[in-house]
């Protein structure tokens, strides 16, 4: 047994055997120097400073903080794992005493294998490349799937000299396919901002099944892949029109035709801002619009309400001027059938009220 003011620092070779002594009783000082961990101890360990107190109790907790970086690491992985072998209980003594003789005396490979169900090439490797501070569980395990999952992300995150937890979230985004080479290509010249990977992966896999894998490969040429991915995204068909329209109404049906009605017009939507918001909630469904075609030329922009229909929201003509009570008139009878449309919304005073009185909460979008 150990002498009260001892400190038990295990050998650093891992593979070497000797008659370990987890299973014994802390008695002592170390019994009762509390569990509670120190600022140094959540410094290092963040999250699993809890668990880490637990199964380097006392003096022990000195052999945790004296090991390698990367061997701290492979403990924290199999914390973050949640597997029931390498769960702790703070009140089961004997539990913490059997992760401690694991962590203690098998091997990272080891460790690591029973962990995760596999071990991934690479991974001792990349963890060694990690700064001291403990990553979140997300973290690891996505380094894991990674690594597991092979491609190019894998291949980058094997020759990095320094792997950061932000990058390896950033990666873990990436879908494999024709496009994880351009995708890495472009995040390592710094094209693509790591809150931007994930978006632009799955666009380019959403792209490639409407546009084509040619106008996918020139988007991703371009000087700003996520600005060019936008911008096709605003040049999508508009969804299908809740009514077909006749002679004088006619459905806008993309945006090359709003913008032309816009400037025609002369009103608000030829900003670019407000253009572009205006877009997105029709390729959204919350919105559409109707072009008149009468004796005074109106666009007609149409607000869909929770689940119920549609509600006619603003009818401007030239310049955002209001209709006249005329046109209000041609308009009502050109939507007297449609379908799931609030009538009373043909009203331009009843609009006003509706508005005011209802609020946004009523609209959807």
């Amino acid at each position: 047994m150990p002498q009260a003011n001892s400190i038990d620092v295990p050998a650093l070779n891992h593979n070497q055997a000797r008659a370990p002594k987890a299973f014994e009783t802390l008695t002592g000082m170390d019994a009762m120097v509390p569990t509670c961990p120190s600022t140094v101890v959540r410094m290092i360990a963040n999250g699993y400073a809890d668990p880490v107190s637990h199964i380097w109790r006392g003096q022990r907790i000195t052999e945790y903080l004296l090991a390698d970086d990367h061997r701290r690491h492979v403990w924290h992985l199999c914390l973050a794992t949640n597997h029931p072998v390498f769960r702790v209980n703070e009140d089961d003594d004997l539990g913490c005493a059997r992760l401690y003789r694991r962590f203690t005396f098998e091997t990272s490979r080891a460790l690591l294998a029973d962990a995760l169900g596999t071990y991934p090439g690479g991974l001792i490797g990349a963890l060694g490349r990690l700064l001291p501070e403990a990553w979140q569980p997300c973290g690891y395990l996505d380094l894991a799937t990674i690594l597991v999952r092979g491609g190019h992300c894998a291949k980058h995150l094997r020759h990095e000299p320094y792997i950061s937890e932000e990058k390896v979230s950033a990666l873990a985004t990436i879908a494999l396919g024709p496009y994880e080479q351009t995708l890495v290509g472009l995040f390592k010249r710094g094209k693509v901002a790591v809150a931007e990977v994930a978006l632009l992966s799955w666009m380019a896999v959403r792209m490639h099944d409407i546009l084509g894998a040619a106008a996918v490969e020139r988007l991703m040429g371009s000087s700003s892949p996520v600005t060019a991915f936008r911008q096709a995204w605003l040049d999508l068909p508009f969804p299908a029109p809740p009514w077909d329209g006749d002679r004088c109404l006619k459905p806008v049906l993309n945006r090359t035709q709003l913008v032309e009605i816009a400037v025609k017009l002369q009103n608000c939507l030829r900003d670019e801002q407000m253009q572009t918001d205006t877009i997105r909630n029709i390729l959204n469904g919350a919105e559409c619009f109707y072009h008149w075609r009468g004796a005074q030329e109106a666009l007609l922009r149409f607000k869909r309400v929770a689940g119920l229909g549609w509600m006619l929201q603003e009818a401007k003509s030239v310049l955002n001027e209001e209709i006249s009570w005329a046109t209000q008139r041609e308009i009502e009878s050109a939507l007297t059938d449609a379908p799931n449309l609030c009538p009373s919304s043909l009203n331009a005073g009843y609009r006003t009220w509706l508005q005011v009185a209802v609020g946004p909460m009523f609209y959807e979008g």
